[in-house]
């Protein structure tokens, strides 16, 4: 199966979306934030990533009417709590100005906070998506300052209306004001024409609803009638409105303050709105969000695919214990860093009848080994990698419990076995008793030796030669005698006496050889020289010519015993 295609970095789309965005861990601590966020609240990513929000973002200490922190933290908890996304209403949180310490910016805000969950269903991070909307507040509080200093001064009350009027005209804020229960346009900002896409002449005094037919959904039209009726202000928060413009029709959303205008008698006399075209920042986060349940789908994938490795994974550790298990060697394999006995094959607890091994460590199941050099090797095995093979190791131990010591030789290896994540979990042991091997070879040894003694000793000339070079591998000091000075041990018998190299004597070793016959043979002259430059001499020797034989039966030399027989004249 082809692997998947890398995943995006989500942080850098994240800090790319359009609109004051913070994303938040579930204790609070700032994750990422968008740049518009940043521009919002005055400061830099390198400075909040990683703080905790309010650490980042304390109350003024000289507006604590705002009760901002206190509120933000019960949203957040709330979400927390019920993982159900929160709107709040507007905020008044001043943001810390960075470039005089100590001194705050003032800020009003409509933040909404919305879970990210995991594949479990737990609140993996918060979005804290906030509008700034300092201006409408300002816009209001000016309002409302404007109608105080109209009680007490009257005559600067309709420069102050033509100063709040150009202050809207110019705000970048959509800004509109509806009369009467018609909901007549009586004022219409620049922000809010280009997005309807109508000139001033073509709304004034005209119904919202007339002007808009597409927008009158029975959604808005409740919302514009509660506000009038009730006297209360309403906010929408991403409020899906369908409009014309630029001749086709489009979906955008909106987050709104509809506040009720009252007339000299305090009677609801229309509606103020301040809007912001939040289209851009939505179909981002719906982007996110599909992201999201792309990485999940994704997420579920992989976790069968794990599944399936690890089902298959057990598949193949069944195959393995089962050759093991069947496998002519003597095979345990030992786990963690106890090196208990987890797997021990036949062949490996034969060579203990009797002794319980699996489930314990190797120390209380063969306590014999515990002060043994074999544990500075198993150590170096199991905490370097190394592996480790040798042959004929002697291990002292008992074949039964409560059994005597025994020499017993391995033939010894060790490998090291990993876990899934690259570690060292333990190792394999795989043994060959070699023990009637050895004690072969070292009585063979001890044979050869003796035999040897007895050659030295022997009064007859000896010498073993080896191979189908016949290279003389021991030469006795009565054969040697027959040739002093001469080099012969290590060379073929054409080389140390060529004089021979055409004669019967090198023949008939050759069938000796080649036949694995005896030959016997008297007075037999071979001229041959004393020393190496030496003159040829007439000389005449009894021998006997025997094959030798190795451990499989194949003759691979000859043993000649010779008795020199020359009568001088």
């Amino acid at each position: 199966m082809p692997e998947a295609p890398p995943l995006p970095d989500l942080l850098l789309v994240f800090n790319a979306l359009p609109g004051a965005n913070l994303l938040l861990a579930p204790d609070l601590r700032i994750v990422a934030a968008s740049d518009d966020y940043l521009a919002a609240t005055l400061t830099e990513r390198a400075i909040i990533v990683g703080q905790h929000i309010f650490d980042a973002f304390p109350d003024n200490p000289k507006a604590p009417q705002a009760q901002a922190v206190p509120n933000v933290r019960a949203s957040l908890l709330q979400v927390l709590a019920t993982r159900q996304p929160h709107e709040m209403a507007p905020q008044h949180y001043d943001v810390p100005d960075r470039t005089q310490p100590g001194r705050f910016v003032e800020r009003h805000w409509l933040p909404r906070h919305l879970p990210v969950l995991d594949a479990q269903g737990q609140v993996q991070f918060i979005i804290q998506s906030v509008q700034d909307i300092t201006a409408s507040r300002a816009a209001q509080r000016q309002l409302h300052e404007s109608r105080a200093s109209e009680q007490v001064a009257r005559a600067d009350a309709a420069q102050q209306r033509n100063d709040f009027q150009y202050f809207l005209e110019q705000a970048p804020v959509a800004v509109a004001v509806y009369h009467g229960p018609e909901f007549r346009i009586t004022m219409a900002n620049a922000a809010t024409l280009a997005i309807w896409g109508r000139p001033l002449e073509d709304v004034l005094q005209r119904s919202v609803f007339e002007v808009l037919p597409e927008a009158a959904s029975p959604e808005i039209i409740a919302l514009f009638e509660r506000v009038f009726n009730t006297g209360v202000a309403q906010m929408s928060y991403e409020q899906p409105t369908t409009i014309y413009r630029h001749g086709r029709q489009e979906v955008v959303y909106w987050n709104t303050v509809f506040e009720p205008q009252r007339d000299a008698a305090g009677h609801v006399s229309g509606i103020f709105t301040v809007g912001t075209d939040v289209t851009a920042q939505v179909r981002a986060r719906q982007q996110v969000e599909q992201l999201n349940q792309d990485l999940e789908v994704r997420v579920q994938e992989r976790t069968r695919q794990l599944e399936a490795a690890r089902a298959a994974t057990e598949r193949q550790r069944r195959q393995w214990y089962e050759l093991f298990r069947r496998a002519p060697a003597s095979i345990c394999v030992f786990d963690g860093p106890e090196w208990v006995y987890e797997f021990v094959n036949p062949g490996y607890q034969a060579m203990f009848p009797g002794r319980a091994l699996l489930g314990k460590r190797l120390v209380d199941a063969l306590p014999e080994v515990a002060d043994q050099p074999l544990m500075e090797i198993l150590h170096r095995v199991y905490d370097t990698g190394e592996p480790f093979e040798a042959s004929e190791v002697l291990v002292p131990l008992a074949r039964t419990d409560g059994g005597p010591v025994e020499d017993i030789y391995f033939d010894l290896t060790y490998q090291a076995r990993y876990n899934e994540v690259g570690q060292i979990d333990g190792f394999v042991t795989y043994a060959y008793d070699v023990t009637a091997q050895v004690l072969a070879r070292r009585e063979r040894e001890n044979h050869r030796q003796q035999l040897q003694r007895l050659f030295l000793e022997a009064p007859a000339a000896i010498c073993m030669l080896s191979g189908p070079e016949l290279v003389y591998e021991f030469v006795n000091p009565n054969y040697q005698q027959f040739f002093p000075e001469r080099q012969l041990l290590g060379k073929p018998l054409r080389e140390a006496l060529p004089e021979l190299a055409d004669h019967a004597a090198y023949y008939t070793m050759r069938h000796v050889l080649d036949s694995g016959e005896t030959v016997w043979q008297q007075a037999l002259h071979v001229p041959v020289a004393r020393t190496e430059d030496g003159v040829l001499e007439d000389r005449y020797f009894n021998y006997i010519q025997q094959p030798r034989y190795d451990e499989q039966g194949r003759v691979v030399g000859v043993l000649v015993f010779g008795f020199e027989v020359t009568v001088s004249d």
